[in-house]
């Protein structure tokens, strides 16, 4: 009897201690697992990418412009312009349905009642509107050297440009300067043109398809108003500031489009 409690007595011994070394060979393996959770990794199994950017912000600028109409259906809308072409003004319209129409672009804003009549009695929904030049702002990294020496000073001479723009455009009649006075202000834009052409020539060697993509489009913009401001200096009119005037609204759009594409 005594023989079996001690045989039984000796086996408990022997399981207390297989289970204990189970259990200590568990909870190394256990521990070793979650170690190798919290070790460092290696340097080479580690990129971490630091991007420094610039943020060129020009100085905004407020203009003013005449809403004539906001239609929905293009067959109308462009009734209208034709409408307005007819009468021999030039309509520069924006968005997708509906469609807004603009005509003039003055650093001071207008009168409506000293506006042409045909602007009420053509158009409908007629408002002086204010806009802000420079709403946006380019973004680039540091290291990009063909923003750095080439974009951003393109996108600062274009903001001369316009801002130079609407300074001469300060009312809306070709009386408010003499002569010579338009002949002083648009010869100034033709040199500031003539240096921003030198430059998108020189960005457009580069071989980026985006960036060559935007240059053409600001580049296209710029021809149409230089056509404008030489029509300015033919007609010598009121119809032929507002044609420049249409053509100037287009390429401030176009100039702020290109800053949002292209910024990074």
């Amino acid at each position: 009897m005594r023989q079996n409690h001690l045989l039984r007595f000796v086996l408990i011994l022997i399981l207390a201690a297989i289970i204990f070394f189970l259990v200590q060979g568990l909870g190394r393996y256990l521990i070793g697992e979650i170690s190798s959770y919290n070790e460092p990794l290696d340097e080479d199994q580690v990129t971490v990418e630091v991007v420094e950017k610039t943020i060129l912000r020009l100085e905004p600028m407020e203009y003013y412009t005449c809403h004539v109409g906001a239609i929905s259906d293009l067959a109308l809308a462009q009734g209208e312009i034709d409408l307005f072409a007819q009468n021999g003004y030039r309509v520069y319209a924006v968005g997708e349905e509906p469609y807004h129409l603009y005509l003039g672009c003055w650093s001071q804003e207008a009168d409506l009642n000293a506006l042409p009549k045909e602007f009420q009695e053509i158009g409908a929904d007629v408002y002086i509107a204010k806009n802000t030049l420079n709403t946006v702002s380019l973004k680039f990294k540091d290291n990009d050297q063909i923003f750095s020496e080439h974009i951003a000073p393109l996108v600062a001479s274009i903001d001369v440009l316009l801002k130079q723009s609407l300074k001469m455009f300060e009312e809306p009649a070709y009386e408010q300067y003499t002569e010579e006075s338009w002949q002083v202000m648009l010869d100034a834009l033709d040199e500031s043109l003539e240096q921003i052409d030198t430059e998108i020539a020189v960005i457009l060697m580069d071989e980026d398809e985006n960036i060559a993509q935007e240059m053409l489009k600001i580049d296209e913009a710029l021809k149409d108003y230089k056509n404008g401001l030489d029509i300015i200096e033919q007609a010598q009119n009121d119809k032929a500031l507002y044609l420049a005037q249409s053509y100037l609204l287009a390429l401030i759009d176009c100039y702020h489009e290109a800053i949002a594409n292209l910024s990074v």
